[in-house]
């Protein structure tokens, strides 16, 4: 069992009465900015706060030059080591900003006031930190050399040097008190204030990482903001150090993952999210582990949390108690981030290439698009299979999203089974097409009881009163009107015909719902029934024509259709002289006959 406890107390930086040992300036004692920390990165406006509370604290609250005791806050610490000159090194959880804008403070009054007592015993190597490989302590060594800040720029990039500046001016331009009066000030009671009335509340605690953060977590105090994939890096290093006996330079391997794809985002000018690629990464771990596949259903935070819980045995989370065999691969991560971003990049050969992604995005089953991703990942040595995994997707998706007016947990199985076979059974490329092909073939003989064809059952009625089946229907109807095949123009192409945020569009009824002639409406709808709704009388239409054209009679609107990029919309124009109920339940069988030959093909 993990070693566990905590214990909190009332620390001041020198001077404590009540215990000798419960001082932050205590020369047995060291502390360590640990290896998972963010940078010292406090801006001027909290220097300047800080700084001023501090003196405020001095010359007293209550505007009287009585000294008021201050608290500071919390600061927790991570359990404790012994270093070969017998000293104690622990490490900083929460509290590194005051901690080290308080070091940058003394050095400066022990720089400016050298006959001070106290000032002149101080040394100031009881501070370290491991962030950022190194880089950072080369900063703070820099800056503790320094025997006067007039050897370095004032603008200099080293952040500690450059926080001193702004520290050194309010000391330059000295800190009134209460009344604005800057008399008062003497250094030796104002260094023996700051030594004993300051106060910390310091936490420490011995456990391990995991268990430490979860501390923090419920203090709930300023310093570290950590969200999921913050918290991933942290426990995936603590992993790799305890569970997998790996060098601290694991972090530094974590941390070149993050970069990358910050790297990739910035290059390509997209941002892909690390806690994306840990969503595939779950995805990729359930299967190949045969976890429960409820697991697929939580966040990717919370599987994350529940797995290094189980993992380091702090709680036995339901649904997880199959981890022992577990093991987590940097490679793999790595592996998933080139996948994602291969992916980015593909080039596709034809605008149905182009288009069938969409289609998965605006199925009801756009949450397993990252199968794809998972595909690659496999298949990273011939990528261009992904354009057939992607046809057979994005088929599979839209026929079980206009059969079905809600997502069935059959395809939440099926697709199970398919990463499955990508990443447990190593099924061939050709071997997991197969798959998809016979269940699209159990679609085809799909006949009622009455034996009636449902395919042509659910595209024949009113598709109009599900926004999800209209928009796939009529996006599938548009893109078949299309030269499917040419490489041309490919990507603007695709943006008509679903970024519907820079190119909006609608779906339009050619003989409107609500006829311009008040008088015909309910005799319209009376007679033409269902068929107002069907694909014969829909059809995808740029929203600013669609707008202007409103509900006007088709021989209004056929002249504002020939400004219409569409294909299928150029199409009613020429083929169509006139509008009625005959002509688009003509245009219906044609329309259907369209759909269900691309997608049974």
């Amino acid at each position: 069992m993990e070693k566990f406890s905590i214990k909190a107390k009332t620390y001041t930086l020198k001077y404590n009465q009540s215990s000798k040992e419960d001082k932050v300036l205590n020369n047995s004692v060291k502390y360590l900015i640990p290896v998972y920390q963010r940078p010292y990165s406090w801006n001027e406006e909290q220097i300047d706060k800080f700084i001023s509370d501090i003196f405020r604290s001095f010359y007293g609250f209550d505007g009287t030059s009585v000294p008021e005791q201050m608290f500071i806050g919390t600061m927790q610490l991570s359990g404790q080591s012994k270093l070969e000159d017998g000293s104690i090194i622990q490490e900083v959880v929460d509290g590194q900003q005051r901690l080290t804008t308080l070091l940058i403070f003394l050095k400066l009054l022990s720089q400016k006031y050298k006959d001070n007592k106290d000032l002149k015993e101080l040394n100031f190597n009881w501070l370290q930190t491991k962030v950022n490989g190194g880089e950072q302590q080369k900063n703070l060594s820099e800056f503790l050399s320094l025997d006067s800040l007039s050897d370095v720029k004032i603008n200099s990039l080293n952040p500690y040097i450059r926080n001193a500046f702004v520290i050194n001016n309010l000391l330059d331009e000295g800190i009134p008190n209460e009344e604005g009066k800057l008399d008062g000030f003497e250094i030796n009671r104002f260094v023996n204030h700051l030594f004993s009335n300051i106060y910390f509340v310091v936490i420490e605690t011995v456990a391990g990482l995991s268990k430490t953060l979860q501390i923090f977590d419920a203090i709930n105090t300023t310093g570290l903001d950590l969200n999921g994939s913050d918290i991933f890096k942290i426990r995936m290093y603590e992993y790799l150090k305890d569970k997998k006996n790996q060098e601290e330079s694991a972090f530094d391997e974590i941390n070149n993952l993050y970069a990358k794809v910050d790297d990739y985002n910035r290059v390509n000018e997209i941002n892909i999210s690390f806690s994306e690629i840990l969503s595939i990464y779950q995805d990729i771990l359930i299967s190949r582990y045969n976890l429960p596949t409820v697991l697929y259903s939580l966040g990717t935070t919370t599987f994350f949390d529940r797995l290094f819980d189980s993992l380091f045995n702090l709680n036995h989370w339901e649904n997880f108690n199959r981890i022992d065999k577990i093991e987590l691969l940097l490679a793999d991560i790595d592996d998933i981030i080139e996948a994602r971003f291969k992916w980015e990049k593909l080039s596709y050969p034809t605008l149905e290439d182009a288009s069938l992604m969409s289609f998965i995005w605006w199925s009801r089953y756009s949450r397993f698009w990252k199968i794809v991703i998972v595909f690659l990942f496999r298949f990273k040595e011939n990528p261009q299979n992904v354009f057939r995994f992607i046809n057979k997707l994005s088929k599979l998706f839209i026929l079980y999203s206009i059969y079905f007016d809600r997502a069935i947990n059959n395809i939440y199985t099926f697709t199970f089974k398919v990463i499955d076979d990508i990443i447990v059974y190593n099924k061939s490329c050709d071997e997991i097409l197969k798959r998809f092909d016979d269940k699209i073939f159990d679609l085809v003989p799909y006949f009622d009881k009455k034996g009636e064809d449902v395919f042509l059952l659910k595209i024949n009625q009113n598709i109009a009163y599900n926004a999800k089946k209209k928009n796939l229907i009529c996006r599938l109807s548009a893109l078949l009107e299309e030269d499917l095949y040419s490489n041309e123009n490919i990507n603007h192409r695709r943006e008509l015909l679903f970024h519907s945020t820079k190119f909006p569009n609608d779906i339009e009824h050619i003989q409107s719902f609500n006829d311009e002639n008040i008088q015909q409406r309910e005799l319209i709808k009376k007679d033409w029934g269902e068929d107002l709704h069907s694909i014969g009388n829909l059809v995808l239409l740029e929203r600013s024509i669609n707008r202007r054209i409103s509900n006007k009679s088709y021989d209004e609107k056929v002249k504002e259709y020939s400004d219409s990029k569409f294909s299928i919309v150029n199409g009613i124009n020429a083929q169509y002289p006139k509008w009625g109920l005959e002509q688009a339940q003509q245009r219906k069988k044609m329309e259907i006959l369209k759909i269900k030959n691309y997608l049974f093909n």
